[in-house]
Formats: C-alpha cells, structure tokens, sequence
C-alpha cells in the first residue's frame, strides 16, 4: 500500500470524527560533542531503512573468457588463495547469491555489504565505524544488549547510511530524531501502529543478512499465525490474511523442521515474517478500530463526481455498471486488494463476457434468419441496428477477453498497481465499469431491437383481427417483464460482508 506521507493524522475509529494526532517528531535528548575525531568531517553517517537497501538494483556488467585451470583447482590439493579481509571480517554469501560482511568481533556486531576488498571502501567503513562508537560514547547511550548494526558505504553519493537493529525486540532504530516521511516510511494511525512498520524494515534486514538463526520461539509463533490464518479462511470467507488455507498449509509443512537452522530456513522464515508485519500494518493490528474483515473500511473514501453524462451512461447500459462499480470498491477497500478475491473477479467478468459473445452470435445469426422473411422500412431499420449491436457486441467481449489476459497471474503489488491506475481521480471506477459493462449492454440492446424487428414483420404480414391479437399479447409479455424487474430490483441478489 502506497502513501504519500505528507499529513501525521489519520482516521483512527469507526467514528468518522474521531482522528488521532501524532506527535510531529519523537524527542531523543542529545548531549554536544566535545573533542570531534578529525576523519568525521569526512565522514557522514546518514540513516536508511533496509527497504532502501539498492541490492536488487545494482547493474554490473561482465565480459567473460577463457583462462587455463592449474591442476586440481577448487579441490583439496589446490584451493585457492583466500581474499584478504580486515580484521574480525568474515565473508558470508546469501542463499541468493550476493556476499556480505560480518563483524561479530565489534560490539555492537557489524554488517555491510560494501565490497572489502576495495581498500578505500574499506577505509571509509572503518571510519563511519568508528564515528559511530564516538557518538555513542559521546551521546552516553546504551545500546541493546543484542543489537547490530549495518553500515554501507556509498561510493556515489558519498559518506555511509546506517541503521541499528535490535533483536530481541525485532524493530530498527537510530541514533538521531528521525521523521518518517524522510525515511520514506508509510504513515501512521498511532506510535503502537509504527511498531509493525519498523517490524517489516527488520524482517527484511534479516532476510538480506541471514548470518545468525531465528530464535525458536518467533518460529514457534510465526508457525501459530499461519496455523490460526489457515483456520480463519477455512471458517470465513473474509479474512484478511493475504495467504488462503492452502498456501498456509504449505508455510506450514516448510517451516515444521526444528532441525534446520540453516541461512535458507533463516532468508525463508524472514520473508514470511515481512508478510506478516506488512498485514499487521494495512490492518491496524492492535488497535481498537482494527481491521476485521475485507471489506472493513478503515480510510476515508473520496466522493466520487457524478454527472448527467454518468447518469445518462448508466441508464444506456441497463444500470449495469452500478453493480461493477460497486465490486471494485469492495475489491480495493482502503487501496488494499487480495489476490483470491481478485482472481474470483477476473472469473466472473471473463464467464460474464464470454457468456455476451455466445449471445451476440446467437442474435446474429437469429437477425440473419428475420432478414429472409418479407420486410418494411421499419423492420429493415431494426433488424439492421440489431445486426450491428450484436456484432459489436461480441467485437467488445472478444476485446475486453483479450486485454483480461494474464490478469489471473498477477501478483498482490502488481494488482494493486494496476487498480490504482483503472481508477479515475474524479469518477472512481465510475469509468472502467461503464467499460466492463458494454457488452452485456449491447447484447441487451440488440434483444430489443430483435423483438422489435419481429414485431414489425409480423405486423407487416397480418390482418387487423391478428394485430389485436399480437398488441395483446406483446401488451401481456410487456407488464409481466415490467412486474419482474419490480419484483427483482426490490430483492437484489448481494453477498453479505460479514466476518
């Protein structure tokens, strides 16, 4: 979920009125530097969160080629010589595939993933490293007893970013009065609610840093949660975790060896963990106007702008879009979506459409059929606009199938993202549903057009005595569908949100 993070008050209750503020800065007092080392004016520490980590967007390219293999490389008899590293440093490679630092020799424990090998980056690091133990020292400040901290080095914009890490409360930190929205972090309904956000940024250092194992009490709760979100969708259809039954069996099964503790279980148990925080966050996990249920809202929805023009489009598409509209909404309640609920969506537009280009052939080859029998100007002017409402009908419906394609396999983000764009800044989904609804519409209105064509060559082809009859008749089939859409429209078919 996306914020902007430019207001610090959010809606914080079910009641509309209510709004919780939040503090504009928190305080950490601060004592003044006496004696500077002379390397910190070259050195600047600058605090990050680990989702600001640019592992994924490093861009190296390589020229590979070939070299001659001295006997017996890479096996005992000749192992190559080992890279030099400082000091306490140790090389550890992620399950990924990308090398990091570790020094568990410093108190507190270090971590980089700035290359060591390179002697000036490696200068620079020890030298944040130690700007670091002088403002702690300096500040008198007691660090947690397991606490870590990851430093890297920035070759492009200079100085190093940082952040600390405490274990045993699982959350990030810093040293200095931070505001979130400088750190790029989502905003807040209260303190309590920032807990999860920090929760996340933690989880994923350890999921990019995967040196030391989970504690066994976290994997015993994570495997509890999973346990309890299985048992919540089997016995609801509107949970709100982003995992159904099925994928949380799995997670479970996964995480059921007690025996692997291992840098693979560890990245495994992390990643799950990130989801975990994540969903805590979007859900006010804690709070008394925590999210329940799906379809729960929790944020103000802007009014959406009517217009006749909108007026005049629903009531050309049969008030189809109405219904449309209002599943959208449902489907990215407070911009959050969930994949299940998006993949039944997709379903039932898709059947929906199909189920529109089945009758468009169907009239088309029934408005082929009238045009042999005898026929006026105006059964010619009504079998004629039938012929094109239907052809366009299932021109629409081949259409919209075609751009539907691929949306099953879209991930929880991608879905988003893509909801976010169908939505129009001043109409909502007023827009996109009118779209979906076009070739239902059509098929609808190249019925009608049928029937009127029937009607006029039959009434071309009869006496008076059978013309009578035939308005009878119409007359009768008129008040028996006009009585249906009364009856129907006062009983709509809609599924209950309840937990």
């Amino acid at each position: 979920m996306e914020h902007s993070m430019s207001t610090h008050s959010v809606l914080g209750s079910t009641d509309s009125s209510s709004v919780i503020d939040i503090p504009e800065r928190f305080s950490l007092e601060e004592s003044s530097a006496e004696d500077v080392p002379p390397y910190s004016a070259e050195v600047m520490l600058r605090p990050v969160t680990a989702f600001q980590n640019s592992r994924y967007d490093r861009n190296f390219l390589i020229r590979p080629g070939n070299v001659d293999i001295p006997a017996g490389l890479h096996s005992s008899m000749c192992l190559p010589e080992p890279t030099y590293l400082p000091q306490g440093w140790t090389l550890q490679v992620h399950p990924e595939g990308s090398p990091y630092y570790v020094n568990a020799l410093k108190v507190p424990c270090v971590v980089t993933d700035t290359p060591l090998h390179d002697p000036d980056l490696c200068s620079k690091l020890t030298s944040s490293i130690e700007v670091f133990h002088y403002n702690i020292k300096n500040l008198n400040l007691t660090l947690p007893s397991d606490c870590e901290i990851y430093v890297h080095v920035d070759s492009t914009q200079g100085g190093c970013s940082y952040y600390l890490v405490d274990h045993d409360c699982q959350t990030i930190f810093w040293l200095q009065t931070m505001d979130s929205d400088t750190l790029g972090l989502p905003e807040i309904s209260s303190i309590s609610h920032l807990r999860y956000v920090l929760h996340e940024q933690y989880w994923t250092h350890v999921d990019y840093f995967p040196h030391r194992p989970v504690a066994p009490r976290l994997r015993q709760e994570l495997m509890s949660i999973l346990r309890h979100a299985r048992g919540d969708h089997l016995t609801s259809e509107n949970s709100t975790f982003p995992y159904d039954a099925e994928q949380c069996a799995m997670y479970i099964d996964l995480l059921n060896i007690e025996a692997d503790c291992t840098t693979y279980m560890t990245c495994v148990i992390a990643r799950i963990w990130e989801l975990v925080s994540r969903h805590r966050y979007q859900h006010f996990y804690g709070e008394d106007y925590s999210r329940l249920y799906r379809g729960q809202r929790r944020l103000e929805l802007p009014p959406a702008e009517g217009s006749i023009l909108t007026k005049l489009r629903s009531y050309f598409l049969f008030g189809l879009p109405g219904r449309t509209k209002c599943e959208l909404e449902m489907l990215f309640t407070d911009r959050l979506v969930f994949r299940v609920d998006w993949q039944k969506f997709q379903r039932s537009l898709a059947l929906e459409w199909r189920e529109s280009a089945l009758l468009s052939v169907g009239l088309l080859v029934t408005n082929s059929c009238f045009f042999a029998l005898p026929r006026n100007f105006a059964s010619s002017c009504a079998g004629l606009s039938s012929l094109i409402l239907s052809l366009s009908g299932l021109a629409t419906s081949v259409a919209l199938l075609r751009w539907q394609s691929g949306s099953m396999n879209l991930d929880a983000s991608s879905i988003a993202e893509h909801m976010q764009n169908i939505q129009h800044a001043k109409l909502g989904f007023e827009p996109i549903a009118a779209v979906f609804s076009v070739p239902r519409a059509l098929v609808y209105w190249s019925m009608l057009f049928s029937a009127a064509h029937l009607v006029a060559v039959v009434a071309e082809m009869t006496g008076l005595v059978e013309k009578i009859v035939m308005l009878v008749v119409v007359a009768l089939v008129g008040f028996v569908l006009c009585r249906m859409a009364i009856v129907l429209r006062g009983a709509p078919i809609e599924k209950t949100v309840a937990p």
